[in-house]
């Protein structure tokens, strides 16, 4: 019967496999050791069962030492594959830390059955029977059960996880499962020998589906993506052993690209993972996103970072230029530092994000306060979102003076945040949370409600208040339909529209988004006035200015504190409100904290005040009884 030509051809396809394999940089992780062991139990079985084929037809070798070796191999390498095969795929969606009792049963029960029935079944087949009488036995069955109940486990499994999986690869594992089970019936039924080479067409499948390199690869910059880096730290914890990553960040890839042209910059993101490995030996680097970087080797020190930083910022040279990058990086260490995924994955997202923002250092070396301040980010995260569902936000109310009357005829609305356990939560860390986790659009609706509300309990017209300003984030002016919830929401109070002012950034002005410029038409055509906020910033044009039409300008408290001390700062501000009046916008003036600021802002004809000076923001109840107190000296 044919079979010898088939494990030659399972060979040659091992073989291939071995080549393509060291050819390829791969990372040192379960998933690709299990790989490797189905392939070597592959190689071996179809080497073992070509050579018991020539020494069975040797009748002084077909009972040797060799010839059972090489039997006992060939039952043993075969029946094992299975048994790692269910391994692989479950390696494949979950770390070792990540399995269950049952997994973990499964994992060393079928193996162990293996490995106690291939002698026995070897006995049987070189000493009990002979060719004329050899059949299946007792242990052949044994083997079929177990093979079959890791094939089927493998395949529900995969089923089971198809969301992590994908349709391809569940496709792939059906028709893999299918096509074994067949191979075996043509075995069993026909005696044709196609096991092995069935089993190595598979590794042909696997390889270019769950194994496939380049699902972790990065073309771009020759290197590993964030899903490779998501399985080497995984894999990593797991086996407890002492490793570090460097986070890198490339803050001038922009520049870059503009003056030397993107394919330099290509270049540029192509020299680090070489010289990563150069500076690290036994390094592995990862793409992350953007110009974010990830190094990870088991031994790194604060010298080969700088070394690494050092090297990047200063030697890369490309067609006979040296390129100047600002390269920033962040050191963090396993278990000295973080002990758990959860703790990793916060840590490079928080390091990172602090390293693109590192004014002044160019490494920062991760330490337990930094988990601290990411345990706090996370308690303040869910602040946010239980504050959202209570409603619990706090409004409060900043009084802004007309200096040529003397009267505070306008409020700023502020949020603020004050949490059972954490306190008084500051406006820029709450915030910032928000906005990222879409709880600022809720956000702002409950402010708005909470404004309406105290503007028609307290009749604040009659306290000289024209209106009251209230912010709106990126965003909310972002989301469709945000207008219209916004003018229900105020006409459900029967509010007039020029009680209410909105304050926008200079970044949201910016904004040439359809969405963001259809709800500011709405909101103008509705009658609500805008004030361009934080004006000065670093996003400052004329043409903005003139395009949207601002009925007030806010000069950010960096101006106007730094024209209290500069002569060319005072310039500039001056010729700010010059233009703005001749535009017919006012200008505001906020952070006043001291009378000279005061005083340099009158003679630049600045007309509305905002600040310490005249009032902290106060609660709804202390805005209300500073209105009347103020209402009270005027009227005496």
């Amino acid at each position: 019967m044919l079979g010898f030509e088939f494990d030659i051809a399972a060979i040659f396809v091992c073989f291939s496999l071995w080549i393509i394999l060291f050819s390829s940089r791969i990372l040192p992780i379960k998933q690709n050791l299990l790989y490797r062991w189905m392939l070597i139990l592959t190689t071996v079985s179809s080497a073992s069962a070509i050579g018991s084929h020539f020494l069975y037809r040797m009748p002084s070798m077909n009972h040797g030492i060799l010839f059972i070796i090489l039997c006992f191999l060939n039952y043993a390498a075969f029946n094992l594959i299975t048994c790692v095969y269910v391994k692989f795929i479950v390696a494949s969606a979950k770390s070792k830390m990540d399995r269950n009792l049952i997994e973990k049963v499964i994992f060393t029960v079928p193996g162990v059955i293996v490995l106690i029935c291939v002698p026995f079944l070897v006995y049987f087949k070189v000493w009990v029977f002979t060719a004329e009488t050899l059949h299946d036995v007792l242990w052949d069955y044994i083997l079929y059960v177990v093979a079959v109940f890791n094939m089927l486990f493998g395949l529900f499994y995969t089923i089971s996880k198809h969301d992590f999986f994908g349709r391809r690869i569940v496709t792939v594992v059906c028709v893999y499962t299918v096509v074994i089970f067949m191979i075996v019936a043509v075995n069993l039924i026909m005696k044709l020998m196609l096991l092995n080479f069935g089993v190595s067409l598979g590794l042909i499948f696997i390889f270019m589906t769950l194994q496939d390199p380049n699902v972790m690869r990065d073309t771009r910059s020759n290197s590993f993506n964030s899903k490779g880096f998501d399985l080497i730290s995984k894999e990593w914890l797991s086996t407890k052993k002492s490793f570090g990553i460097i986070g890198v960040h490339i803050k001038n890839m922009s520049f870059i690209n503009d003056k030397y042209g993107i394919e330099i910059g290509n270049k540029v993101v192509e020299q680090i993972a070489p010289l990563s490995r150069i500076i690290i030996p036994n390094s592995y680097i990862f793409h992350l996103r953007g110009t974010s970087f990830a190094v990870i080797a088991e031994k790194i020190s604060e010298g080969k970072v700088r070394d690494f930083v050092d090297t990047l910022s200063n030697k890369v040279k490309i067609r006979g230029m040296n390129i100047p990058i600002d390269v920033v990086a962040c050191l963090m260490e396993y278990p000295k530092v973080f002990h758990d995924e959860k703790q990793l994955t916060d840590l490079v997202e928080f390091m990172m994000d602090g390293a693109y923002h590192a004014q002044k250092s160019r490494i920062i070396f991760a330490t337990q306060e930094h988990l601290k301040k990411i345990q706090y980010d996370n308690d303040v995260l869910v602040a946010v979102k239980q504050a959202v569902q209570d409603s619990s936000y706090q409004v409060f109310y900043q009084p802004i003076m007309n200096v040529q009357t003397g009267e505070f005829e306008t409020a700023e609305a502020l949020a603020r945040l004050i949490a059972p356990d954490l306190g008084f939560i500051p406006p820029d860390v709450f915030i910032q949370k928000a906005e990222r986790s879409g709880d600022i659009v809720r956000i702002g609706e409950i402010i708005l409600e909470k404004v309406c509300k105290m503007i028609c309990s307290n009749k604040i017209e009659n306290l000289g208040v024209k209106n009251v300003k209230i912010n709106l984030s990126v965003i909310q002016c972002l989301q469709r339909g945000m207008a219209d919830r916004v003018i229900r929401i105020i006409d459900a109070h029967e509010i007039d529209h020029e009680l209410i002012n909105f304050e926008i950034t200079e970044s949201i002005a910016d904004n040439s988004d359809s969405i963001f410029i259809e709800n500011v038409s709405k909101l103008k055509d509705a009658g609500f006035k805008f004030a361009l906020d934080d004006y000065g910033t670093g996003y400052s044009n004329m043409t903005r200015m003139i395009s949207f039409h601002f009925d007030v300008l806010k000069l950010d408290k960096s101006i106007v504190w730094m024209a209290e001390n500069n002569s060319d700062a005072l310039i500039s501000m001056k010729g700010t409100v010059d233009i703005a009046d001749r535009l017919k916008m006012a200008v505001l003036a906020e952070g006043v904290e001291t009378e000279a600021q005061a005083k340099i802002l009158k003679e630049s004809g600045v007309k509305f005040f905002q600040g310490f000076l005249y009032s902290k923001p106060l609660s709804e109840y202390d805005f209300i009884e500073f209105l009347k107190n103020k209402r009270n000296v005027m009227t005496v």
